[in-house]
């Protein structure tokens, strides 16, 4: 099971504003890890938490090839500062871009939706 570690840093802020805020991650990403959709786990101040990451290659302009983010499910505590333990449980799908805000919601809805059951399922419990 691949894992990253980092501290939680401003973004974009485009998740929140599409209704999914997510947590960007300042750290380093192994190339093993490839570009997606994944399943995770995070781990918060020693709770965890269920959620779904997206890593992804970003512009030049960010100093950092590759970004991480994750939405962590029914969470709205602020965490910008923190360091936080993201767990990569399984890969649900390739990263791509979207021809449009609409189809980027209901993939996104999607996403989620197949990270709960994913997560449903490793858990063996229904509190995904």
């Amino acid at each position: 099971m691949q894992s990253l570690t980092g501290r939680v840093v401003h973004g974009d802020h485009v998740g929140k504003v599409l209704g999914y805020p997510t947590a960007n991650l300042d750290c380093d990403i192994p190339s093993e890890l490839g570009n997606g959709v994944y399943a995770v786990t995070v781990e918060i101040a020693g709770t965890p938490h269920d959620g779904v990451a997206v890593i992804r290659t970003r512009s030049k302009t960010t100093g950092r090839p590759r970004q991480a983010e994750v939405h962590i499910f029914d969470f709205d505590t602020e965490i910008y500062g923190n360091m936080i333990t993201v767990m990569f449980l399984a890969f649900i799908r390739q990263f791509f871009a979207f021809p449009s805000r609409e189809a980027l919601i209901m993939q996104i809805e999607e996403d989620c939706m197949n990270a709960r059951q994913i997560l449903k399922d490793v858990h063996g419990n229904n509190n995904a």
